[in-house]
């Protein structure tokens, strides 16, 4: 959602953060907590109104107190709309202790001529316990399963796909996919792989053909692959 400064009154717009379905905060450039909506309130595990003043250090793990600090410091000299810590893992801390996996959205807002940030909190638990299933799937298929990234690299194997390749488990990680291919597919494999992250879908591939895949000791053997994209983790593989 993007916020233009000078269109919303200061009442509308804390109504407009009340109505909106995902946890969300109001920080001030003092770092306070200015506004929470019930679905942070729900989140976080906080009666209505008790977050309003506080630190938005309440809800981070002390660990990271110090380097969040400093972070909306530099945030405030330059705010912009972007996700916070991209690519990592972040989380938030309960009224009850207990730390949540979250996403954080940033968004800038001045509210009565305040410099402010809007943030969302997006609980990542159910997906990291989905993740955490089908990982165990995977690994339990009689039949080799791998899980590619966008860029190509290898995120995680069974141990079926090891003993097809000749490979360890630690080898495979963060190898291209490319490299299970014979030298002659290479090239064209990644113009196919590039178009079918535009538009993918569960389908099987080069159906009708004869498709070969490259052990580790140099050796084709005949293989059949099945597409299926899947987030894991907020990434499609």
């Amino acid at each position: 959602m993007h916020f233009e400064k000078g269109t919303i009154s200061s009442a509308s717009f804390l109504q407009l953060l009340e109505s909106i379905p995902v946890a969300t905060l109001l920080v001030n450039r003092r770092g306070e907590i200015s506004y929470a909506n019930s679905e942070a309130e729900s989140l976080l595990g906080f009666e209505p109104q008790a977050l309003i003043n506080k630190s938005i250090e309440t809800i981070i793990p002390e660990r990271f107190h110090i380097k969040h600090s400093r972070y909306l410091s530099t945030y405030f000299d330059a705010p912009a709309k972007r996700k916070m810590g991209f690519g990592q893992t972040l989380y938030a801390v309960r009224n009850d202790g207990k730390e949540i996996p979250v996403e954080i959205g940033l968004n800038p807002f001045d509210l009565d001529s305040n410099s402010s940030v809007v943030v969302s909190l997006v609980d990542l638990s159910v997906r990291q316990e989905a993740t955490r299933i089908l990982i165990n799937s995977v690994a339990l298929a009689p039949y080799g399963v791998l899980l590619i990234g966008q860029n190509g690299k290898i995120l995680h194997v069974n141990e079926a796909l090891c003993k097809s390749f000749g490979y360890m488990e630690s080898e495979m990680i963060g190898m291209s996919v490319e490299s299970l291919l014979p030298e002659r597919y290479r090239q064209h494999h990644k113009s196919l792989r590039a178009s079918y992250s535009q538009t993918p879908v569960m389908r099987t591939m080069g159906e009708g053909r004869d498709l070969t895949a490259l052990h580790k000791d140099g050796r084709e053997f005949p293989v059949e692959i099945g597409l299926s994209p899947i987030d894991v983790d907020s990434k499609t593989a």
